[in-house]
């Protein structure tokens, strides 16, 4: 695999340490919202955040634009209104569903669950394409993060150590060598990969590949594993 320099500039293609949960200029461990959230909220006079809070289904007028949503915050029922737009971003489940529960779908599968038809889109909810993953696990004689979930000693010291000399397990976010491979000539049929290059961009990786240092599969034992994960991006 040729070395990437990172996979932040857009290309996927090679091989790489990631960042992943650590900030790259303070090599601190990093949350959304360290990261992100907390900065916008300092610098925005627009941005609101409500917890506890979760979108039930999103409102319309009677041209069919959205209006805003209807929320549920602890048994308690409301309304948020938008002026300009409703962004949808609930993830690959959530954000289908929530078309679904207010209108917008499937018309047949609508109506078998009693929702009001607002628009008649087949292909709301369909088409959804996983990757195919595996990882075999083998023990090793190095400290892994495996440890961290089974020994009641090392997590403790684990952040001890982290806080007090920002060093040990948790300076390392885990998993953070990756690399993307695109499939080369004569690697899969003739058909296969041309249903890949239609379905997907140039530089779209068909295969993933991650270095862990922990179980695949979570296993609490407190020993020490080491894992190598490969993924079929293009399913």
């Amino acid at each position: 695999f040729p070395e990437a320099q990172g996979f932040s500039n857009g290309n996927l293609l090679g091989r790489s340490y990631i960042t992943h949960t650590i900030n790259p200029y303070t090599r601190r461990r990093e949350t959304a919202s360290s990261s992100y959230l907390r900065e916008a909220l300092m610098e925005s006079n627009n941005l609101n955040i409500f917890t506890r809070t979760l979108v039930k289904r999103v409102l319309f007028d009677d041209q069919n634009r959205a209006t805003g949503v209807t929320v549920n915050t602890d048994g308690f029922e409301w309304q948020i209104g938008a002026r300009k737009e409703v962004i949808l971003s609930a993830g690959v489940m959530r954000s289908p569903q929530l078309l679904m529960v207010s209108g917008i779908g499937p018309k047949d599968h609508l109506e078998q669950l009693g929702i009001p038809v607002r628009s008649d889109l087949s292909g709301v909810g369909q088409n959804m394409q996983d990757t195919i993953i595996l990882g075999p696990t083998v023990p090793v004689k190095v400290e892994s993060h495996s440890q961290l979930m089974g020994n009641k000693e090392t997590l403790p010291r684990a952040i001890r150590e982290y806080n007090e000399q920002r060093k040990g397990l948790l300076t390392n976010p885990g998993q953070d060598y990756f690399a993307f491979e695109k499939h080369q000539p004569g690697m899969l049929k003739e058909s296969t990969a041309a249903d890949i290059d239609a379905a997907f961009p140039d530089d779209w990786p068909t295969f993933s590949y991650i270095a862990l240092d922990d179980t695949f599969v979570p296993q609490y034992d407190g020993k020490n594993y080491f894992s190598m994960s490969a993924a079929l991006m293009t399913p």
